[in-house]
């Protein structure tokens, strides 16, 4: 099982980074759980992000690969809904990825 501390503390960590993919969480999930099926551990962050999302200590936007451009920084509404698409957790030409606030990097 994987607890909820341990997923806010990968994404806190994550979030510090430069504009890691929804699917680098679950890529950091499957070293410490790799008995865990995807969807299981889609099934434990989706809550934690949405929760960071809504309280704004965390942001996601549009990252379009190789364009090599900052992010397109999402509203939290339209962010935690794509939560829920399949295709987020997925690497790909234009794919989401975190963008953390100044709160969650000093953590």
């Amino acid at each position: 099982m994987i607890k909820s501390a341990e997923v806010q503390e990968l994404i806190r960590r994550l979030a510090r980074e430069e504009w890691p993919g929804l699917y680098e969480i679950i890529s950091n999930l499957n070293t410490a759980h790799p008995d865990i099926s995807e969807s299981a551990k889609i099934d434990a962050v989706r809550p934690v992000l949405g929760a960071l999302l809504e309280r704004g200590q965390l942001q996601l936007g549009w990252l379009e690969w190789p364009e090599g451009r900052p992010p397109i920084p999402l509203e939290a509404p339209e962010a935690i809904r794509l939560l829920d698409d399949p295709r987020s957790w997925q690497a790909g030409e234009r794919y989401p990825v975190l963008l953390g606030q100044p709160s969650l990097r000093a953590c």
